[in-house]
């Protein structure tokens, strides 16, 4: 089976990227996944665990609950309030979403600025699933991000 259906050129901002890529998608696909170049080191297991709860609930994504206590902050930088650390999930990709869903999603919140797709899913009010992600599922976008990538794919061969 050929997967590659089509390259499309990516937009100003992921949004549009996103959208972009969806306009290419055929219609009889039931699911779409959304996936950050800058992280190569996603292991088929969770994407196919990801698949799987997108495929109970129409919307996943990978995710890892935070090690550090979080603080939310006003335009000013003073502390507005700290989150019970048990419910702080940090968002990673790959997001698998119900393609009519994320259609949907995409095209009522066009004009919102989001840093990912999970959050015009939920401007919906559809629930989207936290899958845990392994700690390795890293973002490389500093000069340290390839040290430490390199380090853990040598440990993987």
């Amino acid at each position: 089976m050929k997967k590659l259906i089509a390259v499309v050129s990516g937009g100003p901002t992921r949004a549009a990227s996103v959208r972009r890529g969806l306009s290419s998608v055929p219609p009889g696909c039931r699911y779409v996944a959304v996936h950050d170049a800058v992280r190569p080191l996603a292991r088929p297991a969770l994407i196919e665990s990801v698949v799987r709860a997108a495929r109970k609930g129409g919307a996943a994504l990978a995710a890892c609950p935070s090690k550090d206590t979080v603080k939310l902050a006003n335009a000013r930088g003073m502390v507005v309030s700290s989150p019970p650390r048990e419910t702080v999930w940090l968002a990673q990709t790959p997001q698998i979403f119900e393609r009519r869903l994320l259609l949907r999603a995409h095209k009522q919140g066009e004009r919102l600025a989001v840093t990912d797709d999970a959050q015009l899913v939920e401007r919906l009010g559809a629930r989207v699933k936290l899958v845990e992600s392994p700690s390795d599922n890293i973002k490389v976008t500093v000069p340290l991000d390839i040290v430490l990538a390199r380090k853990i794919l040598e440990e993987r061969s």
